[in-house]
């Protein structure tokens, strides 16, 4: 008989969750079967960590649901996710230096937890979205965005503009049409039935009052070469109403991701070998992108920079996704006898130009400014302090950071080419195994300690404290690297106006 059994009473209605649940009982149940069986400590430990990290993954998918609907206790449910989580990584620390066991006490625990939650916490989120689709006076199924692929089917079928923002404001403020009455909206416009949802200049065209051309607004080949999101940003009403020279400012979070060793990897294959491999690494990033509400603004050779309109938690967790994807990636390559390849990816929050580049003949749309290229500037640095994902201490700051699960570290002030002020830089630790994560959470006050003693300028005591974090997380560069830095600085001594920023 299995420790925890699956029901039906367990279900909550929304599909990937109960997947994500039923995922966590089948883990949950084998650290049991291994409990039970008495298998060896190693074992136990690699089911464990399984479980650990499907649960902080399953959390972050379950907040991402709760936010799109506006779930109204997003924080308080983020609270119960990062309290297990505190509690999970901490009995796995102390399993791993074996001052703890893994017992039918801490299952008990995490059966009654996982159960309680989802009975008490999860099911509600499943009442909400209830109560907001009981408040639709149209039966389901519903188009409830003029965006969604189910409308573009029907709109793209009729062939001719449609008003995007009038349509909009009707499933605004009707809750959505069913798709019955969409096809019945269409078959009035190719009647050239008078409709509200016609722009004046199309009703002049079917009306045989003027002749016009037009392009359709939600085109979907035209909005894979530009993005939808450009249209809202620029605020017009469709591709044909940007005209030379519009721009608007807008708080944007940057995604800039570029290849390692692409050059080198590229000279040993063929043209079409590289080719491929540049789609791989596209159908990796781009999917990571839109999956966390971005979309990417162009792809330059083998780098992509993605944009982010919301707050920079969702630019933090697509570049998470994509250190992951590719780790997964590369095992398949390397299953091949191919190499593996890597990404660095930088990440800046800032007031950012959107704007139309080129003349009438030929135009971009594009992000454009110091805070685009200060997301590339931190790209090149992960090479420098040898890590996957940097972000800047503008990203971290903006409203959105609280109780997502994510671990950060500052890891240098620094005044970078071509800019006066400071930026200050933090690595995500969610890109790390498990196992390295749990270390350098361990030696978290230390380092902080260690760089505090650098940016005060006592050298020799930052070397001392940088080396026991080392032993404390032998695969952490980033101690390394500040202990060479401080011997250089023992050697020749900055000047009285010393203050801790690197200039690189």
């Amino acid at each position: 008989m299995e420790f925890i059994e699956w029901s039906n009473e367990l279900e909550i209605g929304i599909t990937k969750v109960d997947d994500q649940h039923q995922c966590l009982v089948s883990l949950i149940n084998r650290v049991h079967e291994l409990v039970a069986h008495g298998h060896e400590r190693k074992k136990l430990g690699e089911i464990f960590s399984e479980l650990i990290d499907y649960t902080i993954e399953h959390f972050q998918d379950e907040e991402f649901i709760m936010a799109e609907i506006g779930y109204p206790d997003l924080e308080k449910h983020k609270k119960q996710h990062n309290g297990l989580t505190r509690q999970v990584l901490e009995l796995q620390k102390s399993f791993r230096d074996g001052s703890a066991t893994i017992s039918y006490e801490v299952l008990d625990f995490l059966s009654q937890w996982l159960v309680s939650h989802i009975m008490n916490s999860d099911k509600k989120i499943v009442e909400y979205q209830k109560t907001l689709e009981s408040n639709n006076p149209f039966p389901l199924p519903v188009v409830t965005s003029a965006k969604s692929d189910s409308l573009d089917s029907f709109l793209l079928e009729a062939q001719f503009g449609i008003d995007i923002e009038a349509i909009e404001k009707t499933l605004q403020e009707n809750g959505g049409i069913t798709f019955n009455q969409a096809q019945s909206l269409i078959d009035a416009l190719k009647k050239k039935e008078k409709t509200p949802y016609l722009k004046p200049k199309f009703q002049c065209k079917y009306y045989q009052e003027q002749e016009n051309t037009f392009t359709c607004a939600l085109s979907k080949p035209i909005s894979r070469m530009l993005p939808n999101e450009y249209i809202q940003l620029l605020e017009v009403e469709s591709i044909a109403d940007i005209a030379e020279r519009s721009y608007k400012y807008a708080n944007l979070t940057v995604l800039f991701a570029d290849l390692r060793n692409f050059t080198s990897i590229a000279e040993d294959s063929t043209a079409e070998e590289t080719f491929a491999l540049l789609n791989d690494y596209y159908n990796i990033l781009e999917p990571a992108i839109r999956k966390h509400s971005g979309f990417v603004d162009k792809y330059v050779g083998d780098a992509v920079v993605g944009v982010f309109t919301e707050s920079s938690i969702a630019a933090i967790h697509a570049g998470i996704y994509i250190v992951r994807a590719m780790n997964k990636f590369n095992e398949i390559r390397r299953t091949k006898q191919k190499e593996g390849i890597t990404a660095g990816i930088g990440i800046h929050r800032d007031r950012i130009l959107v704007g139309s580049l080129g003349n009438n003949n030929r135009m971009e749309i594009s992000v454009i400014g110091d805070g685009v290229n200060l997301a590339s500037r931190i790209e090149t640095l992960t090479k420098v302090y040898k890590v996957p994902l940097i972000v800047s201490g503008d990203s971290l700051t903006d409203g959105g950071m609280s109780g997502n699960s994510l671990f950060t570290r500052e890891i240098d002030n620094v005044r970078v080419k071509g800019r006066e002020k400071p930026i200050t830089l933090f690595e995500v630790l969610n890109t790390d195994s498990q196992e390295i994560l749990e270390k350098k959470i361990q030696s978290m006050n230390l380092y902080d300690e260690a760089l505090s003693l650098f940016k005060c300028g006592k050298f020799q005591d930052a070397i001392a404290s940088f080396i026991e974090c080392g032993k404390i997380c032998p695969e952490d560069e980033i101690p390394e690297i500040y202990i060479r830095r401080c011997s250089t600085l023992l050697r020749v001594p900055p000047g009285d106006d010393w203050t801790g920023v690197t200039t690189l």
